[in-house]
């Protein structure tokens, strides 16, 4: 009787066990306002990769979206990003 209880319940011992279904991923939440600002030239060349020399030699020829804040160049991330895409 414990092959038709098997049987009656619809496994079977070949088959390969059903995995769940995943669960759907949340989407991409955006950044923060001011998660996207850079402040200094330390910070902005960090985040470029290059000199504090070759951002300032960028930044005097137009060719990155940098303003000023008082003293301090300030930058957004995501244009900067658009920048060095629209560069390359």
């Amino acid at each position: 009787m414990g092959g038709e209880a098997v049987a009656a319940l619809g496994t079977d011992s070949n088959a390969t066990p059903q995995m769940p279904a995943p669960l759907p991923t949340p989407p991409h939440e955006p950044e923060r306002p001011a998660d996207d600002i850079l402040i200094g030239a330390p910070a902005i060349a960090a985040f470029l990769g290059v000199s504090k020399k070759r951002l300032y030699y960028y930044v005097s020829k137009k060719r990155l979206p940098v303003g000023k804040f008082g003293k301090n160049l300030i930058a957004s991330k995501a244009k900067l990003r658009r920048a060095i895409r629209d560069l390359v």
